[in-house]
């Protein structure tokens, strides 16, 4: 049986060129298979944006691109993004890091990088992508789906438990959620098979927040995340005066424990 060629990247054009990928239909089951083309930015393209944690870059799987029956290596994480986010009857145009930019060419790297802000502002909505299911949640993402007030009337704290159990999932620790989220025209958070907007999911988190200040008293602080959003987003919406030297440094000082594989990507994410 002859061996399967590895999908080869085309050069992009100058300017402000970027891939994004179709994704086609099928079910739970199905192997995944994608297309890549070259899209515009000035061209008002339409496509989502993924936002998601890479996990181990050496456990990968290949992926069929329909280019000449290629493959293309990813990480288990991407792939396991990509089944969830596929629909069955209808094809879905991304973009996704791993997957749309070459990231065996230094120099495209540092270009895309810098385009970054753009395609995450320009998406029709940004996908975060927290993982893979497990027991707990779903129990977190049905609280937020439903009725919070009649649930914690029932007196039931595994919703709550579960929300912390979230929140404290690899993707809240990355540096570049900053620029992902905040520049986003809308967000959705996915994880398994359930979806729920980014506006549910930050009051359901600062509610939960909130009751554990009262039952366990104390000077708890809201989620970092949701701190690192708010902050992120006055600053660069201008309700933070640029003036004001300390500004990003503050921002700066609060965003030190979250995790970059370049630590000059904690300016870069910024930007």
């Amino acid at each position: 049986m002859a061996s399967q060629r590895h999908y080869q990247y085309r050069p992009l054009e100058k300017g402000r060129c970027i891939r994004l990928l179709r994704l086609e239909p099928g079910d739970a089951a199905a192997a995944q298979k994608i297309s890549i083309f070259h899209a515009d930015l000035d061209q008002q393209a339409t496509y989502e944006a993924l936002s998601y944690t890479w996990g181990d870059p050496d456990d990968t799987t290949l992926i069929s691109c329909t280019e000449e029956g290629s493959t293309l290596a990813v990480t288990r994480n991407c792939e396991a993004a990509l089944r969830s986010l596929r629909l069955e009857y209808e094809e879905r145009t991304l973009w996704i890091d791993a997957i749309c930019i070459d990231q065996s060419n230094v120099d495209e790297r540092g270009q895309q990088v810098r385009l970054m802000s753009d395609i995450y502002k320009q998406a029709q909505q940004v996908i975060a992508y927290l993982g893979e299911a497990s027991h707990d949640s779903q129990v977190g993402m049905d609280f937020i789906l439903h009725d919070l007030q009649a649930i914690s009337a029932a007196g039931e704290d595994r919703p709550s438990m579960a929300i912390d159990h979230i929140l404290t999932r690899p993707y809240f620790e990355r540096i570049w959620i900053i620029q992902e989220i905040v520049f986003a025209r809308q967000v959705n958070i996915v994880l398994g098979d359930r979806t729920v907007d980014w506006e549910a999911f930050k009051r359901t988190a600062y509610y939960v927040d909130i009751n554990k200040q009262v039952l366990l008293g104390g000077d708890r602080k809201p989620p970092r995340v949701l701190k690192y959003k708010d902050r992120a987003t006055s600053f660069t919406s201008g309700k933070v005066s640029t003036s004001k030297p300390d500004a990003l440094l503050e921002l700066l000082r609060d965003m030190r424990m979250c995790k970059a594989t370049d630590p000059r990507d904690k300016i870069h994410a910024l930007l």
